[in-house]
This record gives C-alpha cells, sequence and structure tokens, in this order.
C-alpha cells in the first residue's frame, strides 16, 4: 500500500496533467467540480476526486490504457534507474 505523500503526490500529478493537457489543446480538461469532497483524510479525498474526475470525462476504456501506459512507464524508469545505480 502507498503511503500518504505518494498518494497525495499521484492526485496532484493527475491534476496538473488535466491543466497542462488543456493549456496545449491536447483534450478535455477533467470536470474537478461535479465529484464530492467527502470525509477522510486530505491525501485520500484529493485522489478520489481527481480519479472521479477522469472518470466522469473520459469513461472506463480510456481510463484502463492510461493505467497500463502509466504502469508500464513506471516499470521502464524504474528498471532504468536500477540499471544506473548498478
Amino acid at each position: 500500500m502507498p503511503g500518504p505523500y505518494n498518494v497525495l503526490l499521484a492526485g496532484i500529478i493527475l491534476i496538473i496533467s488535466g491543466v497542462v493537457a488543456t493549456v496545449f489543446g491536447l483534450g478535455l480538461l477533467p470536470d474537478y467540480y461535479e465529484n464530492y469532497w467527502g470525509s477522510g483524510p486530505i491525501y485520500a479525498r484529493l485522489l478520489t476526486i481527481v480519479l472521479g474526475a477522469y472518470f466522469n470525462s473520459y469513461g472506463w476504456s480510456l481510463m484502463l490504457c492510461s493505467l497500463a501506459i502509466g504502469c508500464a512507464t513506471a516499470i521502464h524508469v524504474y528498471k532504468f534507474l536500477d540499471s544506473k545505480a548498478a
């Protein structure tokens, strides 16, 4: 289970990527305003809101594709950094 800072960082990265995509005209900005904030720690609420906004804007198919691309990128970066450390 990722720590609170990792979850918070993931939420912040997703918000920034949505805003940057809109600034450069790369797509539709996720609707962050429709989601309920809920209760609980801020890092959990932030990630829930961001993922809900992405789901409401893009649907399951694009979310799953993004998840696959993100995981593959993380694995490649990890392997690259691991090979540099050796």
